[in-house]
């Protein structure tokens, strides 16, 4: 068996690659699989039509599982917002994970949140998913392409909070009261740790719950 990890960059296809090589599913065979060359051509290809993202997207999985991928993990939020993955994995039989499908069970435990994303169309995304889940939650969202990038140049992580405006994000975030901060940016994580210790909220990232999902499911495929 093997597993696609499918995301926006090269950047975060490599950090997704990472997280399941860290975990229990290290022996299996992963294909990395990169839609975008760059943050910017990520959010272009996300504003094109829906027609023309989901066929791109299908075209892509249907390759894969002509190399026997058995499992197909979305490691990109805003991708995850742009493409119906529930319904490509229904229409051709394959099982995927995004966070999406972790966020609708995070929504179940807050009444807000905020919500760090790379553009608009991450932040729409995220708001939908949680909202349609709970709809007493709200969400509180802030975008910026920049973080994203800082992180595909490798900067310091300290640096990138300092310089990128990420203290004023939990500034803005705690004076409104929110429960939680939810990184919804699989780039993100790069600077996770040093942004946690600037404040008390918890700051949720949705990678592990992802990786146990998979492994779940591959103990169930195991059974039979």
């Amino acid at each position: 068996m093997s597993i696609a990890v499918m995301a926006g960059t090269p950047t975060d296809t490599e950090m997704g690659v990472n997280l399941i090589k860290a975990s229990s599913l290290s022996s299996q065979q992963i294909i990395p699989v990169s839609i975008s060359k760059n943050p910017r051509e990520q959010t272009l290809f996300q504003t094109r039509s829906y027609d023309e993202r989901h066929a791109a997207i299908k075209k892509i999985v249907n390759v894969l599982k002509k190399k026997n991928v058995s499992y197909l993990f979305v490691y990109c939020n805003s991708l995850s917002s742009a493409i119906d993955f529930e319904l490509l994995a229904d229409t051709l039989n394959i099982p995927i994970v995004t966070p999406f499908m972790i966020y609708k069970d995070i929504a179940h435990h807050y009444q807000k949140v905020g919500v760090l994303t790379a553009n608009a169309q991450g932040s729409a995304g995220i708001e939908k998913v949680m909202v349609h889940s709970n709809p007493k939650i709200s969400v509180l969202t802030v975008a910026n392409i920049s973080w994203v990038e800082a992180v595909e140049k490798k900067l310091e992580p300290p640096k990138i909070i300092l310089r990128y405006g990420l203290l004023e994000t939990i500034a803005f975030f705690e004076n409104n009261r929110t429960e939680a901060i939810i990184i919804g940016c699989t780039h993100f994580p790069y600077f996770l740790a040093d942004y946690q210790k600037y404040t008390e909220l918890p700051c949720i990232d949705a990678g592990e719950a992802m990786i146990e999902t998979m492994i779940e499911y591959f103990k169930t495929t195991d059974k039979h």
